[in-house]
């Protein structure tokens, strides 16, 4: 038996980084980026849109009854408060892409980095 093997070399012996970006992986990103970007885009302009419907067709009725006070209430919270979300998330997704650049700009102390 030949002792003097010499093991197989991998990416973590040399002390390069395990994993290499390559340019599928970049283009992956870019796509799955504009995807969460589109998609809270869509979902904030639906809400909205729903919004405008439900003030628009409860304005034509003129007086509302007790229940129909009501579901206005219930529609016109609901669907802005799901207006608010998208939109959170959507400013979440924002500075949290802005962030790791911005950070990265200078050298920072882990004390002085607050994630």
């Amino acid at each position: 038996m030949d002792n003097n093997k010499e093991a197989p070399s991998s990416t973590a012996t040399r002390g390069e980084p395990i994993a290499a970006s390559s340019p599928s992986t970049e283009r992956k990103h870019g796509r799955l980026f504009w995807y969460e970007i589109g998609w809270r885009l869509a979902a904030s302009f639906i809400f909205s849109v729903i919004i405008i419907a439900i003030l628009y067709s409860f304005s034509q009725k003129g007086s509302l009854s007790r229940w129909q006070k009501r579901w206005f209430n219930v529609f016109a919270i609901l669907f802005s408060s799901l207006v608010s979300l998208s939109v959170g998330s959507l400013l979440g997704l924002l500075g949290s892409m802005l962030r790791w650049p911005l950070l990265a700009r200078r050298l920072h102390k882990p004390g002085n980095v607050s994630l």
